[in-house]
């Protein structure tokens, strides 16, 4: 038996209905948090404190949820997310929140994603001890001064932030992104994160890593889009790198990634990139994007055997032979998808590919096996997969290969 004045809410039809006469609203149903959210007049009804305390949830689940998604829904406010105390996860992504106290309730959260929001300040995560992951990407945040020592990773991409100091609370950090953040300086990143793994600094203003010599445990370093960049040096002593991405910097000299001998992917698009020959020392690199480049010899690579991905467009050897009408390709043992692309390439589909693989030293008895491979133009036209062989007659290799 209900108290007087107050309604049992088992739909949405029924809040409505009710909630201009009555005192007290019981909701039951646990699956009409996200419909009463997307109620239009309930952010005007929050903004009046006391027609905001008139609401009363008993939600018999609610001591079972534990992860909350409500993406894309232009969410100011956050005062049913209260009553959610035993949540683990919770992803407010791309919504209008400016205001997150009613988060500090939510003590067991391990997992929280705010990104694309209008959020400033973080005091609301200070009492949060528990949380691992953290998103808080593309809001206002100029200074991140909260201590979280559980965190592993956080993401600070799109703040203009210029005060970091209170990463040096979290030193079991694995993954920190600052990319678009007006990044200068780096000597703001506490040395205290010895574990760290991950670093995206890309689209910022750097001109000098020195700093970045400190984390010596890295093995993704993204430093993209830092046009300013020009020296490489302090990376030598990140010997544990996999992933390196220098794409759009003005990076020349790469002889300092001979020293990486763990590293799979490299990513040199847009350099002032000339010379590969530090690359003939990286005999695990998987991947290689070279594009927008100088480079003028790609013979280094040849004893790349563990390459699987090649992608060059605009490389000056390719770029200025706008009469080619042969193309050898050597020895692609290892290579199972390769780009070598230019601005004649509306005339790509006449050119010969001839393409050896070798599983031993070539005599003159040897054969040569045939070897599929995928072609890809620049306006992004994938070729029929094209089969090659050496002693085929040129013009059944023309047939093969489908034009664009």
């Amino acid at each position: 038996m209900l108290p007087k004045h107050t309604f049992r809410i088992k739909s949405k039809s029924d809040l409505l209905n009710h909630f201009t006469s009555s005192q007290k609203l019981e909701i039951v149903d646990i699956q009409l948090v996200k419909d009463i959210l997307k109620i239009n007049f309930l952010p005007e009804l929050f903004e009046d404190a006391e027609k905001r305390d008139q609401l009363s949830f008993n939600l018999e689940f609610v001591q079972k949820t534990r992860k909350f998604t409500f993406e894309r829904q232009n969410l100011q406010y956050l005062h049913l997310i209260s009553f959610l105390t035993n949540l683990t996860e919770l992803n407010l992504v791309m919504n209008k929140i400016s205001d997150i106290s009613v988060i500090s309730k939510l003590k067991n959260l391990k997992k929280l994603d705010l990104s694309t929001n209008i959020i400033a300040d973080l005091s609301a995560l200070q009492s949060l001890a528990s949380l691992r992951t953290v998103d808080l990407s593309g809001n206002i945040i100029t200074s991140y001064t909260i201590a979280l020592p559980n965190l592993i990773d956080l993401n600070l991409g799109g703040n203009e932030l210029q005060n970091i100091s209170g990463l040096q609370f979290s030193p079991q950090l694995l993954n920190l992104n600052l990319s678009k953040t007006k990044t200068t300086n780096l000597s703001t990143i506490p040395l205290q994160l010895f574990h760290l793994r991950t670093l995206n600094l890309s689209c910022n203003d750097i001109s000098e890593i020195v700093y970045i010599s400190n984390f010596l445990d890295l093995q993704t370093v993204n430093l993209s889009f830092n046009r300013s960049l020009q020296n490489i040096e302090p990376l030598k002593y990140c010997t544990q790198l996999i992933a390196l991405n220098l794409n759009s910097t003005c990076i020349a000299d790469i002889w300092p990634l001979q020293y990486f001998k763990n590293i799979q992917s490299l990513y040199l698009t847009d350099t002032k990139v000339v010379d590969l020959h530090p690359l003939q020392f990286l005999c695990q690199l998987e991947n290689i994007r070279i594009t927008h480049a100088c480079v003028i010899d790609v013979s280094p690579l040849s004893n790349l055997t563990k390459l699987k991905s090649l992608f060059f467009i605009y490389i000056i050897q390719f770029y200025i032979l706008y009469n080619l009408i042969k193309l050898r390709i050597g020895n692609p043992s290892c290579i199972t998808r390769i780009f070598l692309i230019n601005n004649n390439s509306r005339t790509f589909h006449n050119i010969i590919l001839m393409i050896k693989k070798f599983q031993q030293p070539m005599s003159s008895s040897s054969t040569v096996k045939q070897v599929p491979f995928t072609v890809h133009t620049s306006r992004s036209e994938k070729f029929k997969t094209i089969v090659l062989s050496i002693n085929s007659e040129i013009h059944q290799r023309k047939r093969r290969i489908t034009s664009p």
